[in-house]
């Protein structure tokens, strides 16, 4: 490895830098996470965490295993989190009517967002009840 960071320089510093901070890696997501509304409670479990330390653009995933449905709803809550939707008017045979667009219904996996879309939490209902979550935070 040291003959790698010598021939890359910068980079190969970095990526060392990169893997001797995963060995922390939920401490340093899940504070990154709550930086930006994730609010877990004693019920939820965290599963895993990945930290993603890129100069600029740091990101963190955390998965999340809630106890109940309710207990997911209320982490999407306590957390700032909401579905996507938009509306728009739109003329229909000379009359308009407002069309409301939900992505979260065209779609298996379930995804709600907070903070300027930097914190995500999603969800597939088909993989253990729903109750794994993935929360995603990416500051672009």
């Amino acid at each position: 490895m040291l003959a790698f960071v010598a021939w890359m320089g910068f980079v190969g510093v970095r990526m060392v830098q990169s893997i001797v901070r995963a060995a922390d890696a939920c401490p340093t997501a899940l504070d990154y996470a709550a930086g930006y509304g994730l609010r877990l409670s004693d019920r939820d479990a965290v599963v895993s965490c990945e930290w993603q330390d890129v100069p600029r653009d740091p990101s963190a995933t955390i998965m999340v295993r809630a106890s109940s449905p309710a207990a997911r709803t209320a982490l999407i809550r306590r957390s700032g989190a909401h579905e996507r939707v938009t509306t728009s008017d739109v003329r229909v045979n000379g009359a308009w009517t407002t069309r409301t667009h939900r992505p979260n219904l065209e779609r298996s996996r379930q995804v709600f967002y907070a903070e300027d879309d930097y914190l995500r939490i999603s969800y597939d209902p088909k993989i253990e009840g729903g109750l794994l979550l993935q929360v995603h935070v990416l500051q672009t």
